[in-house]
């Protein structure tokens, strides 16, 4: 397709590939149109696992692509004789399934996947590249295009056929299944050293791909890797797996510390809800009745050996991708009002939310998440009528406990979750909490602004500022539709107390808007526990009001008790105050209830770090890690463990990991500066000191980590100084009585004064 030079970007100051194509095609505008049309496809995607295209177009009579940089080299160079380990199988497998996901999800079906068109980074990074044949499925291109047109020059097929799927041998159009096939013959090189279909010609190749089984892998190789390989290599599309996603999840339940079990590996149960005929759920309810599976729900105790949940995301059974968020929103919901239910723990959302799409067999699901019940169900809505199937499941057996349906008018929603929670309660014969009995009968709710309130979640859930911002105008727009609606004032109050840690504003942009609309939801509605924490963080954070903060840390929890997000900013506040063992208490239990949170795992880290449990920090980091690599604040806080190890070269690394993967902004600036200044490169962190005094004078809050830098640069009174602008900002010294880069200040009389100002000392 091209040739490929690295190259420097003067305007952005950042080296680049840059793509040019050959001097023999440079006339040929297939060529040029070709070249246009990858730079096109691959600039609808924006993953880190997909390389990033910055931008293309003409110059000087050449056709350019400037692309990301990667440093490393292909997939296929790296796959020794022999094959790779396991662990390295799962893991770049599952960063290569996450990139076909990320493209499905967005209508591109890349149509080339190959180990050679897989960049495996000097980190271990692996990103997939090469978009030239790629097919947005809106255009309709015909799939006989992949073997009709010549896709690069002279002989740049070869290697390629061995991954075409037998559909599209037959002449079928490409699909994601399609893709999922050249993941299971990557699959199979990294596991085996060998393509699984070869021969002397291209026909040879085709034909074993038509005809022939892939030779056995070898005995060693996981028999739980065999199924999925086996599975992404059936002949037939629609006995392969249905999603990326699901590809993904089996190679991760694979890694240690899951409870994988070999027997079921291949097995896809909840196929059906990946179909979205209507047709097919009319079926399903008429299927549920006619066996019995629907059962009287008033009958308590035959769920009552269950004390502990997990919602999984409902199904979206109404065809259309664009009610992805009501589905989740309900899903949200549900998990809020059985949060309410007395001695009975619920797993939070993040983690919920980790099995949308997944097949995986829900005892292995309970035992992931440390659950003794499975809620699964679906959802359709047409104009304003939803229907929600939701079904009950003991874990332990693998069998139905109860079944029910609820047809309600979108006025009516709230009452009907309100009967889930009840139902599913009496069912497990446990007591509703205060304000779940409070909340027998819900007022109904205007259906637009419950809407509104859905499309703030979805966003607030995504947690980056462009979604915070969506979350607020969705928010804003729900109580301007109705001002007694409590629950979206909460939403508006969680956003507001996220805004200062993602947008780099000073927290007096937005604490006191976070305040008076926690405040304004608990005057409708003092049972929102939502609400109380997030008043608890703006006491916290920004008033330095800590016994305010601890009682409304302690009310949520009381309101419900499964609010993770509650145990979690508890544990920060028990931290500030200088009670190690009860914030790492709380810490693990707002883990317990949100297992593969990557925030809330990251928080138990740096719970240690703060408690001195320095190594601890960094072995609950590494877990991080292997839930997500590009989490950027689990690079941040394991850079500052290890730092406080004096492994500075390490601790640089991650922080530079931090900040290339948060992108633009402050975000670890701080850190890296003082972690150069510490490690005696002292020109770099002055030149970084410079930066974060010019984005300073723009607005950006870096009081308390311009202090850092200064003191470990010698400078107490520098130091000293900003820390005395910090607190004039309310900016960032909550936890200044533990922080442990401070310790040389501990002794010193200004740092003592600053302490009893802020309410820690008397």
């Amino acid at each position: 397709m091209g040739i490929v030079f690295r190259a420097y970007d003067e305007h952005l100051d950042r080296d680049v590939a840059f793509k040019l194509l050959p001097e023999e095609t440079l006339q040929s505008q297939a060529a040029r149109s070709m070249l246009l049309r990858e730079a096109r496809t691959a600039s609808q995607l924006s993953h880190p696992h997909i390389c990033h295209t910055y931008e293309a177009g003409e110059a000087d009579g050449y056709v350019y692509i400037a692309m990301e940089l990667l440093e490393g080299g292909s997939l296929s160079e790296a796959i020794p004789p022999g094959g790779m380990p396991l662990e390295t199988i799962l893991r770049i497998g599952s960063q290569i399934a996450e990139a076909l996901t990320h493209a499905h999800a967005k209508g591109v079906i890349h149509r080339d996947l190959k180990a050679n068109n897989v960049i495996v980074t000097s980190e271990g990074r692996a990103a997939v590249l090469d978009f030239g044949l790629a097919k947005r499925e809106r255009t309709g291109d015909a799939a006989s295009e992949l073997t009709s047109s010549t896709p690069t020059a002279t002989g740049v097929l070869m290697g390629t056929p061995a991954y075409w799927s037998p559909e599209v041998l037959g002449g079928q159009p490409a699909t994601a299944q399609s893709d999922i096939w050249a993941l299971g013959v990557v699959l199979y090189m990294m596991a085996s050293g060998e393509l699984p279909f070869q021969g002397r010609s291209v026909a040879e190749v085709c034909g074993a791909i038509l005809k022939d089984s892939p030779p056995p892998l070898r005995e060693s190789v996981h028999p739980g890797l065999r199924g999925i390989i086996e599975r992404c290599l059936a002949k037939e599309p629609s006995q392969r797996y249905g999603l990326a996603s699901e590809v993904r999840a089996a190679l991760q339940a694979l890694q240690p510390g899951s409870t994988f079990t070999d027997r079921r590996a291949g097995v896809s149960r909840g196929q059906w809800p990946l179909i979205v005929a209507a047709v097919l759920v009319t079926g399903l309810l008429v299927y549920l009745v006619a066996t019995g599976w629907k059962r009287d729900s008033t009958a308590p105790g035959s769920g009552g050996g269950i004390r502990s949940l997990a919602v999984l995301p409902l199904v979206n059974l109404s065809g259309d991708p664009g009610q992805e968020y009501f589905a989740d929103g309900l899903t949200d919901e549900l998990i809020t009002n059985l949060a309410s239910i007395q001695s009975l723990k619920v797993i939070s959302r993040t983690s919920a939310m980790h099995y949308k799409g997944v097949s995986k067999p829900l005892p292995e699901i309970a035992r992931e998440l440390g659950v003794d019940g499975i809620i699964e169900g679906s959802v359709l809505r047409s104009n304003d009528h939803v229907r929600i199937n939701v079904q009950l499941i003991d874990a332990a057996k693998d069998r139905n406990v109860w079944t029910q349906t609820y047809d309600r008018d979108m006025r009516d929603v709230l009452v009907m979750q309100s009967e889930v929670g009840r139902d599913i309660a009496n069912r497990l014969d446990v007591t509703l909490s205060p304000r779940g009995q409070a909340r027998a009968t819900p007022r109904p709710v205007n259906p637009q602004a419950y809407e509104l309130y859905l499309r703030g979640r979805y966003y607030w859930n995504k947690r980056t500022l462009d979604a915070l911002l969506q979350a607020q105008d969705q928010f804003s727009r729900a109580v301007r539709l109705d001002s007694t609606y409590a629950v979206a004032y909460a939403g508006l109050a969680d956003t507001y107390v996220l805004m200062s840690v993602y947008s780099g504003k000073p927290p007096g942009e937005s604490y006191p808007l976070a305040r008076a609309a926690a405040l304004q939801a608990l005057k409708i509605d003092d049972h929102l526990a939502e609400a109380h924490a997030s008043l608890g963080r703006v006491k916290n954070f920004y008033d330095w009001d800590w016994t305010g903060a601890e009682a409304e840390f302690k009310r949520a929890i009381e309101l419900k008790p499964s609010l993770s997000t509650a145990h979690h900013y508890y544990s920060i506040y028990l931290r500030d105050v200088g009670r190690a063992d009860d914030a790492i208490a709380e810490a693990s239990r707002a883990l317990e209830l949100d297992p593969v949170s990557l925030i809330i795992s990251t928080n138990l880290g740096d719970t240690y770090y703060y408690a001195g449990r320095v190594d601890q920090a960094i072995a609950q980091h590494r877990k991080t890690l292997l839930l997500d690599a590009t989490f950027p604040p689990v690079h941040l806080y394991l850079g500052r463990a290890l730092e406080q190890k004096g492994m500075f070269q390490d601790a640089i690394a991650e922080f530079q990991k931090a900040r290339s993967l948060a992108g633009k902004g402050p975000y670890a600036l701080g850190d890296l500066a003082h972690a150069y200044a510490l490690s005696g490169r002292r020109a770099e962190a002055s030149r970084l000191l410079e930066e974060m005094r010019e984005r300073s004078r723009r607005g950006e809050s870096l009081e308390t980590e311009t202090a850092l830098v200064h003191l470990a640069l010698g400078d107490r009174d520098q130091a000293f100084r900003h820390l005395e602008e910090a607190y004039k900002a309310r900016s960032g010294l909550n936890d200044l009585q533990v922080d442990p880069r401070f310790a040389s200040l501990r002794g010193d009389p200004r740092f003592q004064d600053i302490l009893v100002r802020l309410g820690l000392k008397s």
